[in-house]
C-alpha cells in the first residue's frame, strides 16, 4: 500500500466506530433525493457524524462544495487527515 493511503484495518477501533457513523450518515443522505430548505433541520438532527454535519451547514451557508468537502474531511483532526 503506498504512502499516504489508509487501511480500515489500521484504525483504531474509535476511528472505525467513527468511519462507521459517517457512512450510515452518508447511506442516510443518499436515501433523500433532495433536501427541502424546510426539512433542513429535521436533516442536521438526523446525522450523528460531526464531519457531515459540518459537511452539510457549509453546503447550506453557500460554501463551495470542494471547500466544504476539504474542511469537514482532510482538514487537520479530521478522520481522513493523513
Amino acid at each position: 500500500m503506498g504512502e499516504g493511503r489508509m487501511s480500515y484495518k489500521s484504525l483504531t477501533e474509535d476511528e472505525q466506530v467513527a468511519l462507521e457513523i459517517i457512512l450510515e450518515d452518508l447511506h442516510y443522505l443518499f436515501d433523500k433525493e433532495e433536501i427541502d430548505v424546510n426539512e433542513m433541520s429535521a436533516v442536521l438532527n438526523n446525522l450523528k457524524s460531526e464531519e457531515i454535519h459540518a459537511y452539510i451547514n457549509s453546503l447550506f451557508s453557500a460554501s463551495k462544495p470542494e471547500r466544504a468537502l476539504r474542511e469537514a474531511f482532510f482538514s487537520l483532526g479530521g478522520i481522513l487527515y493523513t
